[in-house]
């Protein structure tokens, strides 16, 4: 198994600073990204053991060096059709304070630097919940959507194991 290790997850402030590194993935056609600050590796798609009665995001565990992750399938997560996983297909593993978890993403894309005055409110409408969207920068005639990774995986996102 392949990784490349992107940053560490020693005190990291929870917010975009002045001026932020950005991984930068795609889901479909559209580009997204996590600050850098969060993401401890990234690694290539492996087998996972399934959690019984878990949401469909939730694909499952994996073991990463004795390190028992759990794997979110963030085009289900966000809402969009589920993929098989391809060779480009990799799992962006976030580290939160307190907890390890992987993403499933279609593809990493590069690793970006944005200024905070670079970074736009998301024009929403009232039926769009997009409290983990922290904004959207101008890339190369498209958008790049900037995730919030602790609204994204939220306490509400833990699977009640009692």
């Amino acid at each position: 198994m392949t990784a490349t290790l992107l940053g560490t997850a020693g005190a990291v402030s929870n917010r975009f600073s002045a001026s932020t590194q950005l991984v930068t993935f795609l889901l479909g056609a559209e580009e997204y990204a996590f600050p850098v600050s969060r993401v401890r590796e990234i690694i290539r798609p492996c087998p996972t053991t399934a959690i019984p009665h878990s949401p469909p995001h939730v694909k499952g565990l994996v073991n990463l060096r004795n390190l028992v992750v759990p794997v979110i399938d963030l085009r289900i997560r966000l809402g969009f059709e589920e993929t098989p996983v391809t060779h480009r297909s990799r799992i962006v593993v976030i580290q939160l304070d307190d907890r390890t978890l992987g993403a499933i993403v279609d593809s990493v894309t590069g690793v970006v630097r944005f200024s905070e005055e670079e970074v736009q409110p998301l024009p929403v409408t009232e039926e769009t919940e997009v409290d983990y969207v922290r904004g959207i920068v101008e890339k190369d005639d498209a958008f790049l959507i900037l995730l919030e990774v602790e609204r994204l995986f939220g306490v509400s996102e833990s699977a009640d194991r009692g």
